[in-house]
């Protein structure tokens, strides 16, 4: 059994003087445990944590590093959801957790685990923090739920998006190399259709996440990764079905991480097309492909 406890913190300014206490909270999740006989010494290999609702769907996968003897291990009490994009090209690697999405709702789930070649399960019970039964009711859970799946999906088109952007942004990156080299170091119209990308690409990037380096504290309001991460913040702790003021952030939010994928869109069909379209009839073998 475990609980979707939840925790707040009193209002009101707080000054930490010349110092804090800080207390220590149990951690948050369904915990396991799973004894392994015999493990050799030099392994690698996770163990595969299947997560399955009363409909028999897995809605999550974890891989958790395994030891011999007994192995603990927690499930956050997740969906499978969206990566966040991120301006570097993503490597998907053997044996990686599903990212983070939904909290599920309270009820009975199959939880698998498969190691080398044996496979067990259990079920564990899901409840709601009993505290919040008398103002949160299981509509609000499945309306948050919903709510949150419209978030991840706006979030995944951006990151599609993005995901193409760096790896336009390493073509960008080989043929500045190539022109330090002795056969291109001349060439001037080469030199300014690759500057003139490069300049293009680096706004449509600083719009989306900021100055690369930031030293101290230092505020970017405008970035779309500003607004997402505090937006998301808000629409996150919500626990009961949105109303016009969380509607409308929502809006707002969808509005700027549309036009945040436009931009890179438009960089890809105008700018950079233009870079290939030129290197076309100039061709230079260093580029790797935008699609996987």
């Amino acid at each position: 059994m475990a609980y979707q406890w939840e925790r707040k913190q009193s209002p009101g300014v707080r000054f930490a003087a010349s110092a804090t206490f800080r207390g220590e909270n149990r951690s948050f999740g369904a915990r396991f445990k799973a004894f392994v006989p015999q493990v050799v010494e030099d392994n690698k290999k996770k163990m595969r944590v299947d997560y399955q609702d009363s409909n028999g769907d897995t809605i999550y996968t974890q891989y958790v590093r395994v030891k011999e003897g007994l192995n603990s291990w927690r499930w956050a009490m997740w969906q499978s959801g969206e990566r966040y994009p991120e301006f570097k090209i993503r490597k998907e690697k053997k044996d990686q957790s599903d990212p983070r999405g939904a909290s599920v709702l309270p009820g009975t789930y199959k939880v698998t685990i498969s190691f080398s070649d044996k496979v067990t399960s259990q079920e564990v019970e899901v409840r709601e923090d009993p505290r919040m039964k008398e103002w949160v009711s299981m509509e609000d859970l499945v309306s948050r739920q919903e709510a949150y799946k419209g978030i991840q999906s706006i979030q995944s088109e951006l990151d599609e998006a993005v995901q193409k952007l760096a790896r336009a942004n390493q073509n960008i990156e080989s043929l500045q190399k190539v022109l330090k080299t002795a056969s291109y170091k001349n060439d001037s119209i080469l030199a300014d259709t690759v500057k003139a990308s490069a300049k293009a690409l680096e706004e449509v990037r600083y719009g989306i996440f900021g100055k690369k380096e930031t030293k101290g504290y230092f505020e970017q309001p405008e970035t779309w990764s500003n607004q997402w991460g505090a937006s998301l913040w808000q629409l996150a702790s919500s626990k009961r079905a949105w109303e016009s003021n969380e509607q409308n952030l929502f809006n707002h939010l969808k509005n700027r991480t549309e036009e945040a994928t436009k931009s890179v869109n438009n960089f890809l069909d105008k700018d950079y097309k233009a870079l290939m379209d030129y290197l076309e009839s100039n061709p230079v073998n260093y580029l790797i492909p935008l699609e996987e």
